[in-house]
């Protein structure tokens, strides 16, 4: 909705546990982000607010946001028409519309695919 609402470029993570690469990955796009126009935010649906204020403490976010999702990803994902097995889910957002998903299992967000989506979303954020 932020996205949306800001008319900006995203990096959009959901996960449903706290993952230490998520977060890594979040990190390392804040390079491109401006608060504004280029945006990045972890989404995170099955876990207590407490768990990941600890992770924020390893790997902390400055232009980036990082919440607990309002439902857990059970009742959430029921409204989207996206594979309810997977752990996590990437998106590139150009205002609501997507560009790129990303669906992963869990253990699948290795450094490898972080490179890869970082790759990606270089030329999504760098997009006129």
């Amino acid at each position: 909705v932020m996205i949306k609402n800001g008319k900006a470029r995203g990096l959009l993570v959901w996960t449903k546990e706290i993952d230490d690469s998520a977060l890594a990955l979040v990190q390392s796009a804040e390079k491109w982000l401006d608060g504004r126009s280029k945006q990045a935010f972890l989404v995170v649906f099955d876990a207590e607010k407490s768990v990941l204020r600890e992770h924020l403490e390893q790997i902390p976010l400055k232009r980036a946001t990082a919440g607990i999702a309002r439902h857990k990803s059970e009742v959430q994902f029921r409204n989207y028409d996206i594979d309810q097995t997977a752990s996590q889910w990437v998106f590139l957002v150009d205002n609501s519309e997507v560009k790129s998903l990303w669906t992963l299992q869990s253990g699948e967000l290795t450094k490898e695919k972080q490179q890869e989506i970082l790759g990606a979303a270089e030329k999504h954020f760098a997009a006129k």
